[in-house]
């Protein structure tokens, strides 16, 4: 059975009188080509459960339903899109497929309450019904190191069993977008903090992402260690997912068309993340890595600490076995994942330490006078080779 006839995509628009809102950051993807090469790259939706977030004025929800899904959810922010998307709506209920809008923010809306679990293949989830433990509530706000989530033991005893089910597909559940360029990041972000915690859709399982963003965030998102594009995404994605960069969108296949191309990155979560540091830990010290891209990643680092704690300093590059003189985009993951442990153990020793802020108002003078503290507390300041000379004792 084929969708009942409609509109053609301008002919919508051109009856609704929609306009891409730049203060949005739309761009509408009506080339059929892109269409349908985006809605192939997320595979096979046949019988499936999928989340489309910002759908607009329906164009790739249209290649959704021709795949036949099971259920089709659209989260939609603007309000001027709903009447051609309840459109579709009623156009999917005549050939039996269920489809269901909301209207809200995406970064606000909980999408574990979306499908239910009986609506899916759980024995494809995460590892089969072994329980890995699963974290607090981690916002960096919300956060708090004495909170321990599970022993050592327990994680490394679960985290093998998981090893053994990494062959496992992922559930038949599918997120697809094409993202406004202003949310993408910060939406990223927010999706692999519930990606490490297994909450939200993640607690069906390993629900993969195909997304759409600016060609040059794709190459951050895919950078390896060396890479000119080497930034904060390419260690957080690839820390908790299996990452593709699949295939490029032109600019002119966009209405109004924008001045870079868009690119398409296909987001599968491990089985067992690279880093199992709970997440406020991993995004605090890899964002601070990345603050300076052209300093040795020590003088990053170093603002995670206090003045007065010069010896933290040291003991973070010494147990970790990381060379200080290297730069951020030299360090390998299993670098980042070292430095993440060890900082995660001295954070649960020292109380305040996780919650340090150089940047605060109250710190910045004693931050400005950092070497003045740190030649009387150590006898020298703390630099790449004072750290390095460290390491061999």
């Amino acid at each position: 059975m084929r969708l009942p006839a409609l509109p053609s995509l301008r002919e919508i628009i051109r009856i609704y009188g929609l306009r891409a809102q730049k203060q949005l950051s739309q761009n509408f993807l009506l080339q059929p080509s892109s269409i349908n090469g985006l809605v192939n790259c997320a595979g096979g939706l046949h019988d499936a459960c999928v989340l489309e977030v910002g759908p607009g004025p329906g164009g790739l929800t249209r290649a959704i339903l021709r795949q036949r899904p099971r259920h089709l959810i659209v989260v939609e922010l603007d309000r001027r899109f709903l009447p051609s998307l309840q459109e579709l709506r009623l156009s999917a209920a005549e050939i039996g497929i269920r489809m269901d809008i909301y209207q809200g923010d995406i970064l606000k809306i909980n999408t574990g309450d979306l499908f239910p679990i009986d609506s899916t293949y759980v024995p494809e989830a995460w590892g089969s019904g072994v329980n890995f433990p699963t974290t607090l509530n981690n916002s960096p706000a919300q956060f708090s190191p004495q909170a321990s989530i599970t022993d050592n033991k327990t994680i490394s005893e679960e985290s093998t069993a998981l090893v053994e089910y990494k062959g496992m597909r992922p559930p038949r559940v599918r997120i697809i977008g094409n993202l406004p360029f202003n949310i993408s990041t910060p939406l990223l972000i927010s999706w692999l903090e519930n990606v490490a915690n297994r909450r939200q859709i993640w607690r069906l399982g390993r629900v993969p992402m195909t997304l759409t963003f600016q060609k040059e965030v794709c190459e951050r998102i895919v950078a390896d260690i060396w890479g000119d594009q080497r930034s904060r995404l390419s260690v957080m994605t690839q820390a908790f997912c299996e990452v593709k960069y699949v295939k490029i969108i032109p600019g002119s296949a966009f209405v109004p068309a924008p001045k870079v191309d868009a690119g398409v990155v296909k987001l599968t979560p491990l089985p067992v993340p690279l880093i199992t540091v709970p997440f406020p830990y991993v995004e605090k010290l890899v964002r601070h890595a990345f603050q300076f891209r052209q300093k040795m990643i020590v003088r990053c680092l170093e603002t995670l600490f206090p003045p007065d704690r010069p010896d933290l300093v040291i003991q973070l590059f010494k147990e970790a076995a990381v060379q200080p003189v290297k730069r951020p985009v030299q360090l390998s993951n299993l670098e980042f994942r070292d430095l993440c442990e060890v900082y995660e153990r001295i954070c649960r020793k020292n109380d305040e330490i996780f919650a340090y802020n150089f940047r605060d108002r109250a710190n910045l003078d004693e931050w400005r006078k950092r070497k003045d503290t740190q030649k009387q507390i150590l006898g020298h300041n703390i630099t790449a080779e004072s750290v390095r000379s460290h390491l061999y004792h």
